[in-house]
């Protein structure tokens, strides 16, 4: 019996390892996102500013 227990909290701590772990990569997906959505945005302002100085040239 203390064989699985010992098993058990091995297994507890493992667990508690993986979810850090997959909460970190979580939160770095995160910021990459709102780095691409800013980066996007922008690129949506260039093609706006550009799309009206080409119709105003003509």
């Amino acid at each position: 019996m203390t064989t699985s227990a010992e098993e058990n909290a091995e297994q507890a701590n493992l667990t508690s390892d993986n979810v850090s772990g997959l909460q970190e990569m979580v939160g770095n997906c995160t910021n990459m996102t709102k780095q691409v959505v800013g980066v996007s945005e922008e690129l949506v302002r260039y093609i706006k500013k550009f799309d009206t100085s080409s119709i105003l040239s003509k």
